[in-house]
């Protein structure tokens, strides 16, 4: 299962937004669940960015999810961000290229 997430942050507040997001990585690695976790700034707008997450099954997306420590951070991101945020769920592919 591949989740996106993209939002956005003020500009003054990047320090504590990339801490936030770090610290989801962090507890999304923890669970031993998730295969790939990548923070991607916008090249072109500053404090934008996409989350790209692989996970084994959406079971162990909401796992993490519901855990603690998920729930703090993500908190904190929600009381920062500029705009709303936008989660995508994408399952198995359609089509591969390798």
């Amino acid at each position: 299962m591949i989740i996106t997430v993209e939002l956005t942050f003020p500009t003054d507040a990047l320090p504590r937004g990339d801490a936030l997001l770090k610290g989801l990585a962090r507890v999304a690695a923890e669970t031993g669940h998730c295969l790939r976790y990548e923070i991607h700034a916008d090249r072109d707008q500053a404090g934008r960015f996409l989350l790209y997450e692989a996970w084994t099954s959406p079971e162990a997306f909401e796992a993490y999810q519901a855990s603690p420590g998920f729930g703090t951070l993500a908190e904190g991101v929600v009381a920062l961000v500029t705009e709303p945020v936008r989660i995508r769920r994408y399952g198995a592919p359609v089509n591969a290229l390798v």
